[in-house]
C-alpha cells in the first residue's frame, strides 16, 4: 500500500498557489515537482524553457528584467489569485574566484539575480499576502553567508544581503500574519556542482570533493514552512547539515 504524501489534504483555508522562483532545475524544480504531486497549486518561474517532465504550471520570466518580471507576477495574480507561498531559489556562478580578483560586472550580475530579484518578487507577492492575512516566504540562503568560504566572497556577499533583507522583512511582517524564513540546503544541484568545479580550478585542487546529498533530501523543511502548521515560525534561519569538507 502506498504511503500518503505528507502534504495530502492540505488545509482548505490556505488554498493559494505557491510561486517557486528558479524552478527550472536543482532545488527549485525538485520542490515544485514535490508540491505539485502533493496536490498543491504551483507556479514555477525561470528564464529558461520549461524543464522536461514538469508537473506544475510554468512561466518564463527573468528576475533581472524589471518590467518583464513584474508583468509576469501581475499576470499570475490575475490568473491564479493571491499566492500562499513564495520560494526564492535563484543565484548563479558569476564572480567565483579570489576576492581581490573579482570583476565588478560579475558581482553586479550576481547581486541582480541573488538579491535584487528576491526584492522584486517580494514587492509583488507580499502586498497581496498582507491583504489576505497569511502567507509564507521562503528564501534559499547559504551557509556561506555566515561562514567564510574561500573563492565564494561574491556569492556569500549576495546571499548575506538577501538573508539580512529577509530577516528585516520577517520582523516588519510579523503583525500581518505573513511569515518569512531562510533555509540553507546541502544538495547536489547544478549550481553546487559548478561552484565546486570553479573552486577547484581556482585553488588548483586535483582531488574531487566528496559527494553532496541528493536534492530530494532537502525538501522536507521547505515543504513544512509552506503549510499553516508553521504559522508561528518566522524570522528563522535553518541550516541543513553540511559536508565536513566545507
Amino acid at each position: 500500500m502506498q504511503e500518503p504524501h505528507p502534504m495530502q489534504d492540505f488545509p482548505p483555508h490556505d488554498p493559494g498557489p505557491v510561486w517557486v522562483v528558479g524552478a527550472s532545475s536543482g532545488f527549485g524544480f525538485a520542490l515544485a515537482q514535490d508540491l505539485a504531486r502533493a496536490g498543491r497549486a504551483v507556479i514555477g518561474l525561470a528564464r529558461s524553457e520549461p524543464p522536461t517532465g514538469s508537473e506544475f504550471a510554468y512561466r518564463r520570466a527573468d528576475v533581472t528584467d524589471h518590467v518583464g518580471f513584474d508583468r509576469a507576477m501581475n499576470a499570475m495574480i490575475d490568473a491564479h489569485g493571491t499566492p500562499s507561498g513564495l520560494v526564492y531559489c535563484p543565484s548563479n556562478t558569476a564572480a567565483v574566484g579570489r576576492s581581490w580578483e573579482l570583476d565588478t560586472a560579475d558581482l553586479q550580475e550576481l547581486f541582480e539575480v541573488t538579491y535584487l530579484g528576491f526584492v522584486r518578487a517580494v514587492r509583488r507577492a507580499v502586498p497581496a499576502m498582507i491583504e489576505a492575512g497569511c502567507g509564507s516566504v521562503v528564501l534559499v540562503g547559504s551557509r556561506a553567508a555566515r561562514i567564510p568560504v574561500e573563492t565564494l566572497a561574491g556569492y556569500a556577499s549576495a546571499k548575506a544581503a538577501a538573508e539580512q533583507y529577509a530577516q528585516c522583512l520577517a520582523h516588519e511582517l510579523e503583525p500581518t500574519g505573513v511569515r518569512v524564513n531562510v533555509i540553507g540546503i546541502s544538495a547536489d544541484t547544478p549550481l553546487a556542482r559548478e561552484h565546486l568545479r570553479l573552486r577547484a580550478a581556482t585553488l588548483g585542487r586535483e582531488e574531487p570533493y566528496p559527494a553532496l546529498p541528493p536534492v530530494l533530501d532537502n525538501l522536507g523543511l521547505a515543504r513544512f514552512l509552506l503549510t499553516p502548521d508553521a504559522e508561528f515560525i518566522t524570522g528563522q534561519t535553518i541550516e541543513a547539515r553540511q559536508p565536513l569538507w566545507v
